[in-house]
């Protein structure tokens, strides 16, 4: 099974549970494969997302076996291997999504079980690649992400959840900007924005899609915070009145 696709310049990578990235040339009109197919290995389990850098020499893909590789396109050699754990006496966490920027640096999505997920951004130095603070942690252990995406702009990042919320966090100090948002009654399994609106777009196994305006999550933060101040404002009322009477 196929488990992610992303197409760039004319070409395609695909990742499934087959453990490998493959690349795919495409022909850019009518869009059917032209050329060679290349095969890149070394995860020993699922591979759960990938994405091209932007000139196609790199290619990234995240796996369930707690790692993201780091291929370069031509050579087919790993270039580097990252792996996240937040404490020294935690196992790493399972990798569910990976993708570029457009200055190489790249964005992993980590997750397990009855754990908060983690957004982790990693800086280029030559072919390797190091972990860059901060690090955004979606605060809902029940429920884990499943997908990550930038948008066009690369200021924003928008990360799903299996509870059917979408989050807005800052692509460079990943800061949550925006309040998760509730989209979907199922798992989300996908995400994109809109290259010429102000639109997220996001899919889910309750069978729909959902065109929702970036406006809307700031509503939403609005209407938490004065949510906030009135149960404060109640709190405190509720310790003076007993001593006022």
């Amino acid at each position: 099974m196929i488990n992610q696709c992303i197409l760039n310049k004319g070409v395609l990578a695909s990742g499934g549970d087959d453990t490998k990235v493959r690349l795919f040339v495409m022909d850019k009109k009518e869009y059917k494969e032209v050329g060679k197919t290349f095969t890149y290995e070394g995860p020993t389990a699922a591979v759960t997302g990938v994405d091209l850098n932007s000139n196609n020499s790199r290619v990234v893909g995240s796996s369930k076996d707690h790692n993201a590789y780091i291929w370069d396109v031509k050579s087919a050699q790993i270039l580097d291997k990252v792996c996240f754990k937040y404490k020294p006496d935690m196992k790493n966490m399972v990798m569910r999504d990976c993708l570029f920027n457009q200055d190489d640096a790249l964005y992993t999505l980590a997750v397990e079980p009855r754990q908060p997920t983690y957004v982790v951004k990693w800086t280029p130095e030559g072919t390797k690649y190091t972990k860059k603070a901060p690090i955004a942690s979606m605060v809902n252990p029940k429920n884990a992400s499943t997908g990550m995406r930038l948008s066009h702009d690369e200021s924003k990042l928008s990360v799903v959840t299996s509870d059917g919320f979408a989050n807005l966090v800052h692509a460079d100090s990943l800061k949550q900007c925006l309040a998760p948002k509730k989209l979907h009654n199922m798992v989300v399994t996908g995400c994109a924005f809109h290259p010429r609106t102000n639109m997220l777009v996001t899919a889910s196994t309750d069978y729909s899609y959902c065109f929702t305006s970036l406006n809307d999550f700031s509503y939403m933060k609005f209407v938490q915070r004065m949510v906030m101040r009135f149960s404060l404002l109640f709190l405190i009322l509720l310790l003076i009145v007993p001593y006022i009477y």
